[in-house]
């Protein structure tokens, strides 16, 4: 598994994220490395993340 370091941008969007969510650090990160990185999606089974506008959320059951 390769390891992504946090680099200033991504720091940044974890708080805007955070900020406009609510959401958990944990969260964030993951939410603004995909981001950061043009993921295609996010995958995910956390309902809670069905808000978030600034990447396509695709849920686990929904496949």
């Amino acid at each position: 598994m390769e390891m992504i370091d946090i680099n200033p941008h991504i720091a940044k969007m974890t708080a805007r994220l955070r900020a406009a969510y609510s959401l958990k650090i944990p969260d964030a990160i993951q939410l603004a490395t995909g981001i950061y990185h043009s993921a295609d999606c996010f995958l995910t089974n956390d309902k809670r993340l069905k808000a978030i506008k600034e990447i396509t959320i695709v849920f686990l059951d929904d496949l």
